[in-house]
């Protein structure tokens, strides 16, 4: 029964493989992968490619494909550990750029406690808002808004504080990983540094940060820093970035 199960499959993905029509996948785990194409069958394995990006899954580990998308953010049976992340320390600058005029790069100093048993973190987004005064006395004031790494975990289509986009980032089948075994983090899980290059501020002062950073699927720091009190700035001011 197994072997028919197998074969059928198998005759399956060989007529779909290539079909630019997005499906689901049911794996035999009970997860599932959705708006996935497939890429190709070898030895095996199957080739699937969801939001341009590849994966290759032992073919005996899916239970069964609809050629239908039915939507959601699911991540099949790829398994990633959950962590903690500790901010050591947050360096922001006074002012958009330096003495000698050039923009000015905040600089983040993390470390990562892994609390699940799993070989593979998802990598740490973390997102800068920063307040700033308007660029004249008519336009009050400005949050500028930055991200790590800037490619993957930028939200998109999003224009304002948007915790929804930003969590369809952190879930996102792309997401880059870090392979504990495969040593990719270089130097361990301690002393990370991610940098903010300031854009966009220029000469004006810093009045008040806002530092988020989300894990697995979860924020795992939250962290403001009032830099001007006397500047009357209100609570959640970054929510109410547009």
């Amino acid at each position: 029964m197994k072997n028919a199960l197998f074969a059928g499959l198998m005759a399956l993905f060989a007529c779909l493989a290539g079909n630019l029509v997005a499906g689901t996948i049911i794996f035999k785990d009970g997860s599932s992968l959705s708006g996935v194409t497939l890429v190709s069958i070898s030895d095996g394995r199957v080739v699937i490619e969801k939001s341009k990006v590849r994966k290759t899954y032992p073919l005996n580990s899916i239970k069964s494909y609809y050629n239908t998308n039915v939507g959601g953010e699911g991540n099949g049976p790829d398994k990633y550990a959950k962590y903690k992340v500790h901010v050591i320390d947050m360096k922001v600058p006074k002012k958009g750029v330096n003495s000698k005029g050039k923009t000015s790069v905040a600089e983040l100093d993390y470390s990562v406690e892994k609390t699940g048993p799993e070989k593979v973190i998802r990598v740490p987004y973390a997102y800068l808002y920063v307040l700033t005064r308007g660029k004249d006395e008519y336009k009050g004031r400005e949050t500028h808004f930055y991200c790590m790494p800037t490619k993957h975990a930028k939200p998109r289509k999003s224009k304002g504080y948007d915790e929804a986009a930003i969590m369809a980032r952190v879930l996102d089948f792309g997401r880059p990983t870090w392979g504990l075994h495969r040593k990719d983090l270089h130097g361990g899980l301690k002393g990370r540094v991610a940098k903010f290059v300031l854009k966009g501020i220029g000469n004006r002062k810093i009045l008040a940060w806002h530092l988020e950073i989300w894990g697995d699927k979860e924020k795992v720091v939250d962290k403001t820093e009032i830099v001007y009190p006397e500047a009357g700035v209100g609570k959640q001011w970054w929510k109410r970035m547009r």
